[in-house]
């Protein structure tokens, strides 16, 4: 069962919406002043979290360093920090994606389709839709271009 979560700021409302059409919504001004302190850093705490989970190293694809990672934690503080009213550094459009997503976004791009909605996915669905007749040939080819040209059987014997 795949559960969405939505977030409604107009009204202070998060709603999760199972398959079956079941649905638990959380109405922000039942919660306490206290709970909702708390939820804000930890909010904040999970976002700095993210942001260095999500680091790659942008030439090679790979994990970044932990100055790498440390670098994205002090930007994503000195964003929220300035007094912005935008939650995310980056505008939807320039939206960063890590591993399989990443490699749908690009392919999703390529079809002409809305690469942004990758984010709302679950990983079972990023999976099928990577195993998708259109797409599993983009995601080959998407694959082999970030391979460069790394000697892929030197590296397989060296194992």
């Amino acid at each position: 069962m795949a559960i969405k979560c939505t977030i409604n700021e107009s009204v202070g409302q998060i709603t999760w919406a199972a398959t079956n059409g079941d649905e638990v919504t959380l109405h922000l001004e039942r919660v306490s002043d206290a709970v909702k302190a708390y939820a804000v850093l930890h909010g904040l705490k999970q976002r700095g979290s993210d942001v260095m989970a999500l680091s790659r190293d942008t030439a090679t694809g790979a994990s970044a360093t932990e100055e790498d990672k440390f670098n994205e934690l002090r930007a994503i503080v000195a964003w929220y920090e300035s007094g912005t009213s935008e939650w995310s550094r980056r505008p939807a459009a320039g939206q960063r994606f890590a591993g399989d997503n990443a490699i749908l976004a690009e392919c999703l791009k390529r079809l002409g389709k809305d690469a942004t909605k990758v984010s709302g996915m679950s990983r079972a669905e990023v999976a099928a839709l990577l195993t998708h007749p259109k797409i599993r040939p983009l995601a080959d080819e998407i694959r082999a271009e970030k391979a460069g040209n790394v000697d892929a059987e030197a590296l397989l014997a060296g194992l």
